[in-house]
């Protein structure tokens, strides 16, 4: 039997909320983060920047210098 061990830096998505498909929330190294409105999430897409779930900004298709994912990578859009 094998004690594959998850990585520690996948990201989990909680359920979809009824408004608009996306996670409510999103799990990554064990720490929860809301998952912001679509109207933002729309405004990244579209900018040069977004912002990492731990409120740094960064690339849309970026992490932070710890690895943290940008909201965009995290929600599986890029």
């Amino acid at each position: 039997m094998s004690t594959r061990k998850e990585p520690s830096n996948r990201i989990k998505q909680g359920p979809p909320r009824p408004s608009d498909g996306l996670p409510q929330w999103v799990i990554w190294r064990g720490e929860s983060f809301k998952t912001p409105s679509f109207e933002t999430i729309e405004f990244w897409v579209y900018d040069s920047v977004c912002e990492a779930l731990d409120g740094t900004t960064v690339e849309p298709d970026g992490t932070t210098c710890e690895g943290c994912p940008s909201w965009l990578l995290a929600l599986g859009i890029i």
